[in-house]
């Protein structure tokens, strides 16, 4: 009898073991391989190069639209939540892009230089001028990638 019990107990424990010790096993080999700090900071500079190109061409295209009034605007990329605001910006370097001269340097061949991006929180900073007339300009993109927003504008301090 105490023979019998044995071997059902040593079989038992056989079974147990192989069953828990296949399936960390099939778990371990159903893990995919974690990515090194260095992948995910590549993966992380291609996405926020990828929106500060996106906020460059957004800005460069709204001023040189701007630049032309009369033209028919397609479809405008950057959002402006107050026009007075942003009359004030496009007057970068003295210009306003609604009253330009054969004479005055076009609006949209301002310094436009996307800073802080960051594509996880779609956000960024961007400079807008020259000194002493740059704009530093916060803004938030859309979770389409379509639109920007402005969330504040400032004069850039020294």
């Amino acid at each position: 009898m105490n023979r019998f019990l044995l071997s059902i107990f040593s079989t038992s424990i056989v079974i147990v073991c192989i069953f828990f010790g296949s399936s960390g096993f099939a778990k371990s080999a159903s893990k995919t391989p974690s990515k090194s700090s260095a992948e995910m900071k590549a993966e992380t500079e291609a996405a926020n190069t990828a929106v500060e190109e996106f906020v460059a061409k957004c800005f460069k295209d709204y001023l040189r639209q701007l630049s032309k009034p009369t033209e028919k605007v397609k479809k405008r990329c950057v959002s402006i939540p107050f026009r007075s605001e942003w009359k004030k910006i496009a007057a970068v370097k003295n210009i306003d892009p609604l009253l330009l001269t054969e004479t005055a340097e076009p609006a949209w061949k301002a310094h436009v230089e996307v800073v802080d991006v960051n594509a996880r929180l779609k956000s960024a900073k961007v400079l807008l001028g020259e000194e002493p007339d740059q704009y530093c300009l916060k803004i938030k993109i859309d979770k389409n990638e379509e639109d920007i927003k402005i969330a504040s504008t400032r004069k850039c301090s020294k």
